[in-house]
């Protein structure tokens, strides 16, 4: 059975193996040997700033995945904050059992329960869960483009 709970980014930072295997499946460009090396000091700071905001997933007691959603307050009413997922991980076998579908669930669950407005999460076209988010009520609302340009 696979467990989610609101954890620290530290439980992250512990399993550095997850955050490899995510690089691996999600970036377009490997040809320039470029490894993972997150800002875990930006990260923390944004921690301490309550701004950002932790799940993890286990199977067993082993993290298999994470969510990261940064908080912030929506420019265009002031009110209201929005949380944008960062980053969403579970390894691969464990999607074909709803585990996925049920990790989106509860982060929306708990985001909901910290007076969330908005919750955005951004989409890769290799690892496309879009028909999951579809099916949790969410709709298309931008499209985002990248270009790598330097570094």
């Amino acid at each position: 059975m696979v467990d989610f709970s609101r954890e620290t980014l530290k439980v992250i930072q512990e399993n550095q193996h997850l955050v490899e295997q995510h690089w691996e499946e999600v970036v377009i460009d490997k040809s320039r040997g470029q490894r993972p090396a997150p800002d875990w000091e930006y990260f923390e700071t944004l921690e301490k700033n309550n701004s950002l905001v932790t799940f993890i997933a286990r199977e067993n007691g082993i993290v298999i995945g994470y969510s990261l959603f940064i908080l912030h307050k929506y420019l265009h009413n002031k009110e209201m904050v929005i949380a944008s997922n960062d980053a969403v991980f579970l390894q691969k076998d464990k999607r074909p059992s709803g585990a996925g579908a049920r990790f989106l669930r509860y982060c929306d669950d708990e985001l909901a329960k910290l007076g969330i407005g908005i919750i955005l999460w951004h989409v890769k076209p290799e690892v496309d869960f879009s028909g999951t988010l579809k099916r949790l009520g969410y709709a298309l609302n931008e499209l985002t483009y990248m270009k790598v340009i330097g570094g």
